[in-house]
């Protein structure tokens, strides 16, 4: 995905987890934000494990590892419930009810780095090959 494509809005993180989700039983990160218009939404929700057969239960994957590091130095923090209260770039696109969230950006201050979700994945998918 070209970074071209993608619009970013300012936000405010209201709270930061990685858990497993609700029913679905899934590790993953959730990161809920508010924007400057007002609207909330709930960023994240990656599986970052999944289902093994052999051991019939759901394991960890180096995916799911790398996405936390990065998750954690992007945020500059080293506990990820730290993050609350963070104002940060959301990267995505479309606009208005229909953004889609693709990315997250600290700010300069916080070390300005930027962490698009599906470049992690790609780059594990290359490993795989």
């Amino acid at each position: 995905m070209s970074d071209s494509r993608l619009i970013r809005k300012l936000a405010v993180i209201d709270k930061a987890s990685i858990g497993m989700m609700n029913d679905s039983k899934f590790l993953s990160f959730s990161i809920s934000v508010g924007y400057e218009s007002g609207t909330c939404q709930s960023i994240g929700n990656i599986a970052l494990d999944t289902y093994s057969k052999v051991n019939e239960r759901r394991v960890g994957t180096a995916y799911g590892c790398d996405m936390i590091i990065q998750l954690l130095n992007t945020l500059n923090v080293c506990d990820i419930s730290e993050a609350q209260g963070r104002i940060i770039y959301i990267w995505g696109e479309g606009d208005g009810f229909s953004f889609n969230p693709k990315g997250i950006q600290s700010l300069w201050i916080d070390g300005g780095k930027k962490l698009i979700f599906d470049e992690v994945l790609k780059q594990h998918k290359e490993l795989l090959r």
